[in-house]
């Protein structure tokens, strides 16, 4: 279908790829409904759009511009035949991991690439410490959905644990409710205990007796000599969207509880709760003074959290960044001018940041991939597109 005429940014485009890609998005086109108007396989277009094949300028000329309503664009065809005609093999992604995750979590293994959120971390291990002086060893960390809650529980709190001395033999469990948090309980523990340990064979013992966590994580510090050991509960809200036993649920809770308030006892319990599930913890006495009492609400990232969060990553990599770049995607999330985004935000920035790195021009991250790539907005967008294709081709093979 035809497009509108207005003018675009032509000299932000560096490589042949990204504007291909990004009038392709304009026209309306998959990468499949462009292989059909030209006569190539869309595997050949995924191919032109990173960089990977040598254009054929006679080809672009004929086919491609009319199929991408740029032939009344001269100045739009001359720059994608300008850019067929520069290709150079250095234009191709160099090879290398990812310094971003997308919509993906950091989890421990990611660490190393986790960054912004210091000040943060710090403040959450110093909340667990006073929690142990005082005996309450509980800990809820709180916010929006996609406010980086898991990440900073992961990548943050539970790597500083095992860098401090006082800590760093603490047995840590981390593990999420599901539809039987129980089962997911016992499943955690055997997992992630190295060691051999009477666990019970079923989640009875934990519906009878509140206080079988506890017992269990006494036993594992008795054994491994550690003073404490943590347990964190991800996702917590799981307990009331996939759980549907209320007995499984108070369970699992007296068992948190009990561990966690223990006079002189050694678990610490953390849990990372999204906050409009906050109410549906009313319905447990103890829970809802626990969390009246102990909790942290992660808010957004500010500014130069959210810079340090781009720059960290790319400069461990050995990866550049773009002059420019930096400033335009934060001008995008909206925290430019010293402003916060949204916590909704976060996610939709981490994911362009990958889609811009899978757009590299060798080593370095720029803006017309960024643009290509669809930018905050449109990144998902276009993978979720990808990944349809995926799933189309897979299914027609």
């Amino acid at each position: 279908m035809p497009v509108s005429s207005a003018l675009i940014a032509l000299d932000q485009f560096t490589t042949f790829g990204d504007l291909l890609k990004y009038l392709r998005r304009r026209a309306g086109l998959t990468q499949r409904e462009l292989s059909i108007a030209v006569g190539y396989s869309d595997a050949q277009i995924s191919r032109l759009e990173q960089n990977e094949r040598l254009p054929d300028v006679a080809t672009l000329a004929a086919r491609f511009i009319p199929a991408l309503y740029a032939d009344d664009q001269p100045e739009v065809a001359a720059r994608l035949l300008e850019l067929a005609a520069s290709v150079r093999r250095e234009d191709a992604p160099a090879a290398g991991l990812p310094p971003y995750k997308g919509l993906y979590y950091f989890d421990e293994s990611d660490a190393e690439l986790f960054f912004g959120r210091e000040e943060l971390t710090q403040t959450l291990v110093n909340h667990v410490h006073h929690g142990i002086k005082n005996n309450q060893r509980f800990l809820a960390v709180v916010g929006a959905s996609g406010g980086g809650k898991s990440s900073v529980v992961r990548a943050g709190l539970i790597p500083a644990f095992r860098w401090q001395q006082s800590s760093s033999g603490w047995p840590v469990f981390v593990m999420t409710p599901t539809a039987h948090p129980l089962d997911s309980l016992t499943a955690s523990l055997q997992r992630d205990a190295e060691r051999r340990l009477s666990f019970p064979r079923s989640v009875h013992a934990f519906s009878r007796q509140p206080e079988t966590l506890n017992e269990l994580l006494k036993q594992i510090t008795n054994e491994t000599g550690a003073a404490h050991a943590l347990l964190v509960v991800d996702q917590f809200e799981e307990l009331f969207t996939l759980c549907r036993s209320e007995m499984e649920q108070a369970a699992f809770v007296d068992n948190l509880l009990t561990a966690a308030l223990q006079p002189d006892g050694v678990a610490i319990i953390l849990i990372v709760l999204r906050a409009d599930f906050y109410a549906h913890c009313a319905r447990f006495d103890r829970l809802r003074q626990a969390l009246a009492k102990h909790q942290d609400y992660i808010g957004s990232m500010t500014a130069k959290e959210l810079r340090c969060a781009i720059e960290e990553p790319a400069q461990h990599g050995h990866w550049q960044l773009e002059p420019g770049l930096v400033e335009l995607l934060l001008h995008d999330v909206g925290a430019d001018a010293g402003q916060i985004p949204e916590p909704g935000a976060l996610p939709l920035l981490s994911h362009a940041l990958l889609t811009t790195w899978q757009r590299r021009r060798g080593r370095n991250l720029t803006i017309s991939g960024y643009i290509a790539s669809g930018g905050i907005r449109g990144a998902i967008a276009e993978t979720a597109e990808a990944v349809f294709q995926d799933h189309w081709r897979q299914s027609n093979v």
